[in-house]
């Protein structure tokens, strides 16, 4: 098939969906620029944020519920931020409260535009229902590991990735654990590196070094969970779609 076909099979996927397609397709590519702003004002954004105490912290989580849900900013810069600005323990639990909210709130939108609509197109596609029984009907904890999976990944898309399990009608629970074990990792590895860039002193060269290869030993160890969770996950669906 050609890619002018995909495109078209895609478009025509997408208005059967109908305002929850248009929604994932936006999300597919919308966060990069509020991502670029975020990075670009962290350095400003962090004193103002720790200046408030408390009422930053509450600010910070409550503020990605909504720039995360609507996809409007990534969760890497946002772990960037947090890595900045409060260090790793306590950066580390505000993303994670953060995305917790954010991942319900794009979900719960895909779902209000579109999950009966949605509901009604799965079921005319026996591929696509096949897909899905595969992917998310054989119960709690392998639906968790196969969410989990797919957030692994740095590349994997936050909003999109909402929306599209929204779509395929994953259940709440399952989608909620698996989405912050999925996210933990990378999220970890980005706010290490960025605590660690913030406290950088070149005036001490061994300090200097010691950070970075901190932030070199985190990204690698990341990199290598990944690539494990790919494999698995490939094993995992490959084993389930053959099966149909």
């Amino acid at each position: 098939m050609k890619v002018s076909e995909y495109i078209v099979s895609g478009y025509r996927h997408m208005r059967r969906l109908g305002p929850a397609g248009v929604l994932t397709a936006i999300a597919s590519f919308s966060p990069l620029i509020g991502g670029f702003v975020i990075l670009g004002l962290v350095q400003h954004l962090a004193p103002t944020i720790r200046a408030w105490g408390a009422m930053g912290a509450a600010m910070y989580v409550v503020a990605f519920w909504f720039l995360g849900g609507f996809a409007v900013v990534p969760t890497y810069a946002y772990s960037g931020l947090a890595g900045w600005t409060f260090g790793v323990g306590e950066g580390m639990a505000l993303a994670m409260a953060a995305f917790a909210g954010a991942a319900w709130a794009g979900y719960a939108l895909a779902d209000w535009l579109g999950g009966e609509r949605s509901a009604r197109v799965l079921a005319e596609e026996p591929k696509w229902q096949a897909v899905r029984q595969a992917l998310v009907g054989r119960g709690f904890m392998r639906t968790m590991w196969i969410v989990a999976l797919i957030r692994l990944p740095p590349t994997s898309p936050f909003s999109f990735v909402n929306y599209v399990m929204a779509i395929a009608r994953v259940p709440m629970a399952a989608y909620l654990v698996g989405t912050l074990v999925g996210l933990a990792p990378r999220t970890f590895a980005v706010i290490v590196a960025f605590a660690n860039l913030q406290q950088l002193d070149f005036e001490h060269p061994l300090q200097s070094w010691i950070r970075i290869a901190g932030i070199v030993a985190t990204l690698v160890v990341v990199f290598v969970i990944t690539k494990i969770g790919q494999n698995a996950l490939r094993e995992m669906t490959t084993g389930e779609l053959a099966g149909k």
